[in-house]
């Protein structure tokens, strides 16, 4: 989903000044069997979420 809005920084932290809102990602995990699975976020994605002042949540169910 990252894929859709990456390259937007600028528009992106425009309305977050602007607008003076906070910017998260949930990340939902449902869970099978009560097994975690492994998570990684790639540098990419950790430099994208930084450069735009985001969050990032984790929630499993």
């Amino acid at each position: 989903m990252i894929n859709l809005i990456q390259g937007k920084e600028d528009i992106l932290n425009r309305n977050r000044s602007e607008l003076n809102i906070d910017m998260l990602f949930d990340v939902v995990i449902y869970l099978e069997d009560n097994e975690y699975p492994v998570m990684r976020l790639k540098p990419v994605v950790l430099k994208f979420i930084a450069s735009i002042g985001s969050e990032i949540d984790f929630n499993a169910y």
